[in-house]
């Protein structure tokens, strides 16, 4: 098939006019760059899984923050970006889900953490 055919040429079939920066669709258009620039990330797991523990080490390998947080801190560490509400930090546990991004090299990344 012809899909196949391009995958062994190291090719993929695009939504897009070859020669334009521009989606075809007929709707909102946005150029490729910034569609290949973007990562969205969602952390989605059952509850008291690490979803922000990972969130954090995320954010702190991104070079986002200079130290990740801890859900349940002790008293040399700070609490989560994503656990914000003071009833999230009292009882260690998220409530409500955070959306957080940060550039990466050349990529624009954003986390969702539920």
């Amino acid at each position: 098939s012809q899909s196949q055919q391009q995958k062994r040429q190291g090719t993929t079939t695009r939504l897009f006019d070859s020669d334009a920066s521009t989606a075809t669709s007929g709707g909102p258009q946005a150029p490729i760059a910034e569609i290949d620039r973007r990562r969205n990330l969602a952390i989605i797991s059952h509850p008291d899984s690490g979803k922000t523990t990972m969130t954090e080490k995320l954010l702190l390998y991104g070079g986002a923050v200079q130290q990740a947080g801890a859900v349940r801190q002790k008293a040399e560490q700070r609490a989560t970006k994503s656990d914000f509400m003071e009833m999230e930090q009292e009882r260690g546990i998220s409530i409500s889900a955070t959306v957080m991004n940060f550039d990466y090299q050349d990529k624009s990344v954003v986390i969702l953490d539920t």
